[in-house]
């Protein structure tokens, strides 16, 4: 595709999602009724040195049009301990938005901070200490405006709508956003990717090149060959994207290979056929008897874990799940369950994890294999099974090793789950989840769900087929 039809595609998509005069405006007083809210609220507490600022990419106008996060910081200065600023500044954005909004919960990073609803925006409130390019940050937030000056000072207007067009990509195709749910490109790691490729496209086939755990990417061009190899050695990520802001931090450090592999194989079908697709999606839908077949048709097993979702935070919560995905997995593996495939679906009020088995039901007899003919513990073994009840036979040699045929403790994954799954490692708040309300859900109860809920059909489908709508096949058709 010659590049004029690219720069055709890109202009209208970039329409879409660029924010309007009426969005921009919008969000100025939105912004200034929290920030006035703010500065009132530290001078009754009589701070006169700290001072409230829009950061993110609403600072950085790399904002979507959609977007509907707005970022303010309490900006401190240093003089301040860290206990005034963590017990003031905590105050002043819950006393700031509960002014502006009426309402507001309380988050935690490293300290708390204060988050509301307001016209259909998230707001959040954090206070920080204000620092100066080369100063020791005091707390990790303390950077934000640190880049927020930065791609400021690197990006033009025409390379921030690049970002947008980025951003949207990435969204588009699953892999936006730095939380533990994703695993993907931060705003900002995207937004210096732009920085050092110059544009979107560039981006994209830059990104062909990369290779896993041995990219690095120096915006600024200030490390040698060495320092290079240093830092693939120290950070061990799919990408490092080397901080402008701080040489010893790796933007990229949140992004997992899966995310990394699924942007490159995405930018590469781009690149060979654009389209609308990759940005939007295509509203896909499934019946249930569509996703009834489609499970039939495997002709394997698959059993779900259902309970109530934590109401915890999400990184919290994402944190949990996928350790406990981990743990079931492993829990099914050790007792010779084969494990095809595994997820965790969840809609803040249920969580189910989903497992794909060759069979559910295996067999009673299993070769168990013993230590070499000669080994020290040899005798042990023979002992052991010479008269033992779980077994089918007596020990016998083969190929070097003994073995004996023996009862497994578990044929039905079923009973496995019941009976061992509070013992497998769970996450603290999932499985005191698990042991309040617990359901073990075979194929038939599974679509039961999917047929009350679209979200998780669409999750069943997607899970299976690995479904994406920007895939084509040979003949550069949409598959």
């Amino acid at each position: 595709m010659n590049n004029e039809l690219y720069s055709s595609l890109l202009e209208s998509i970039l329409l879409e999602i660029k924010p309007s005069k009426s969005d921009y405006e919008r969000v100025r007083e939105v912004c200034r009724k929290f920030t006035t809210a703010i500065e009132k609220k530290l001078a009754e507490k009589g701070v006169k040195d700290a001072e409230p600022r829009v950061e993110g990419s609403i600072a950085k106008d790399t904002w979507l049009k959609d977007d509907k996060d707005i970022d303010i910081f309490i900006l401190f200065p240093k003089t301040y301990d860290r206990e005034f600023v963590k017990k003031v500044g905590y105050e002043v954005a819950k006393e700031a938005a509960l002014e502006v909004a009426g309402m507001y919960s309380e988050e935690y990073a490293e300290h708390p901070y204060v988050s509301t609803n307001y016209e259909g925006f998230k707001v959040e409130i954090v206070p920080g200490y204000k620092i100066s390019f080369g100063e020791k940050v005091l707390t990790a937030v303390d950077r934000t405006p640190l880049h927020t000056a930065y791609v400021n000072s690197k990006l033009s207007p025409v390379q921030k709508d690049q970002v947008r067009l980025l951003k949207k990509f990435l969204k588009g195709i699953g892999v936006y956003g730095a939380e533990i749910k994703v695993r993907g490109f931060s705003g900002y790691l995207t937004e210096l990717l732009i920085a050092y490729y110059g544009d979107f496209l560039s981006v994209l086939k830059a990104s062909q090149t990369w290779k896993p755990f041995k990219t690095v990417i120096d915006v600024e061009s200030k490390l040698s060959s060495e320092e290079k190899v240093k830092a693939i050695k120290k950070y061990k990520t799919p990408l490092i994207v080397i901080d402008p802001v701080d040489p010893n931090r790796n933007v990229a450090s949140a992004l997992s290979i899966d995310s990394f592999a699924e942007f490159r194989y995405a930018a590469y079908m781009f690149l060979i056929k654009p389209s609308r697709k990759f940005f939007f999606g295509d509203g896909i839908n499934v019946s249930v008897s569509e996703l009834a077949n489609l499970i039939e048709s495997r002709e394997s097993s698959i059993i779900g874990v259902e309970t109530d979702c934590p109401q915890v935070p999400e990184d919290i919560l994402w944190g949990e799940l996928y350790k406990s995905l981990k743990r079931i997995k492993n829990l099914l593996l050790s007792f010779d369950f084969n494990v095809i495939g595994h997820n965790v679906w969840c809609n803040g009020e249920r969580v189910v994890f989903v497992l794909e088995l060759e069979r559910d039901t295996i067999t009673s007899v299993k070769k168990h294999e013993g230590p070499p003919v000669g080994s020290a513990n040899e005798i042990d073994f023979l002992l052991k099974h010479l008269n033992n009840p779980r077994d089918f036979s007596l020990p016998f040699s083969e190929n070097g090793k003994w073995y004996v045929y023996m009862r497994r403790k578990y044929t039905r994954a079923h009973d496995l789950l019941r009976d061992r799954l509070l013992n497998c490692g769970l996450s603290k708040d999932v499985r005191e989840a698990i042991s309040k309300n617990l359901h073990i859900l075979n194929k038939t109860e599974l679509l039961e769900r999917a047929k009350k809920n679209r979200d998780f059909r669409i999750f069943l489908f997607k899970w299976l087929t690995k479904y994406r709508p920007w895939v084509y096949d040979s003949r550069g058709e949409c598959k």
